[in-house]
Order: C-alpha cells, then sequence, then structure tokens
C-alpha cells in the first residue's frame, strides 16, 4: 500500500508541477495540502516530502474528526486557524485538497476573508456532486 500511496504522490506531482497548476519552487509560496476522509496530515508524508524535495514547503494539517461524522463545518474552521497560525498576514498560497480534503478546501475558500492569497486550487477525487457512500 505504501508503495502505491508513493507512485500516486509522485504522480500526483508531475501531474501538478507538468501542467502549470504549481509553479516552479522557485517561487517561494507555500503549498497546503488538506487530507480526506479516515486520514491524516501525517498519513500525506510521502506527498509532503517529495514536493519538499523539489524545493515546495508543505504544510499538512490534521483535521479531527477525520470521519466527517460533524460535517464540513468544523474541518473548515480547524484549517482556517491552522492556516492563520502556518501563513505570514499576506501570504499567497496554493491549496491541494484529496476526496473530502477537497469540500474543506473548496469550503474554506467560500467562506475565508483570505481567498484572494490562494493562488490555485486542486483538488484530486473530490466528490464534488456528493457520493453514495455518505447515506451509509
Amino acid at each position: 500500500m505504501k508503495t502505491v500511496l508513493t507512485c500516486l504522490s509522485l504522480l500526483s506531482i508531475t501531474l501538478l508541477t507538468s501542467c502549470g497548476i504549481l509553479p516552479e519552487p522557485s517561487q517561494p509560496h507555500p503549498v497546503v495540502i488538506v487530507h480526506g476522509i479516515f486520514d491524516s496530515g501525517e498519513r500525506l508524508g510521502s506527498f509532503k516530502r517529495n514536493l519538499q524535495k523539489q524545493g515546495y514547503r508543505c504544510i499538512t494539517p490534521s483535521l479531527k474528526p477525520n470521519t466527517g461524522v460533524d460535517g464540513l463545518e468544523p474541518l473548515t474552521e480547524q484549517l482556517s486557524q491552522h492556516l492563520d497560525n502556518e501563513l505570514k498576514k499576506d501570504e499567497k498560497y496554493h491549496l491541494v485538497g484529496f476526496s473530502m480534503g477537497g469540500l474543506i478546501a473548496r469550503d474554506y475558500l467560500t467562506k475565508s476573508k483570505k481567498h484572494c492569497h490562494c493562488l490555485s486550487l486542486t483538488t484530486l477525487a473530490t466528490p464534488h456532486h456528493g457520493t453514495n457512500l455518505a447515506h451509509l
């Protein structure tokens, strides 16, 4: 499983940089990576390490409860507080969300006064139109 995640992270990094979503690391804007359901920022370690090797500064908050049982609002608020602590006042950044993390990131940008500092939003495997699994 770890090999699969490493391959996916390398593929994601390649796609993000080659498609121009993430600029060359010589531009010092941090990349904020928001994890998905049943996951944590720590589990994004290989993705974070691979970006850091290329010169990017990465921020990977762990939002709880990671089951989404309380809805997006508490997770969005945690992301907001985390970014307030990690980013400088007017620092620009890139936002990447995996699965439920994409929904949290999108919710953050629609509610935050700092959305104008976000240079890009990239979501991967995000159920923007919902998922049947939510009914379980």
